[in-house]
């Protein structure tokens, strides 16, 4: 019985140190993704479905981390482009 709790301590603490150190969200949609995908492909029958949950999980984090970059950045060019001030792009004179 203590052999049992001993093999399920490193999972368990591999979990929740990664769980307690994602900060940002790309890092908690990855941990999230894969802890939703990985099991499903476990049961699916997939063969390496620890690394095809990763890679998938990490891509499509990735995937929604940059679609939020790309809309915070087309907000904030409409709220700048609203305040009256002349839009200029980095490089340009006055």
């Amino acid at each position: 019985m203590f052999g049992a709790a001993v093999l399920f301590l490193t999972p368990m603490s591999f979990t929740v140190s990664i769980a307690r150190n994602s900060r940002e969200l790309v890092d908690r949609l990855a941990f999230a993704f894969g802890l939703t995908l990985t099991p499903i492909f476990a049961l699916a029958g997939i063969d390496l479905a620890l690394l095809a949950g990763g890679v998938l999980a990490g891509t499509l984090a990735f995937a929604v981390h940059r679609v939020v970059a790309i809309v915070r950045e087309a907000s904030s060019e409409d709220a700048s482009a609203s305040d009256g001030a002349p839009s200029r792009k980095p490089g340009e004179g006055p």
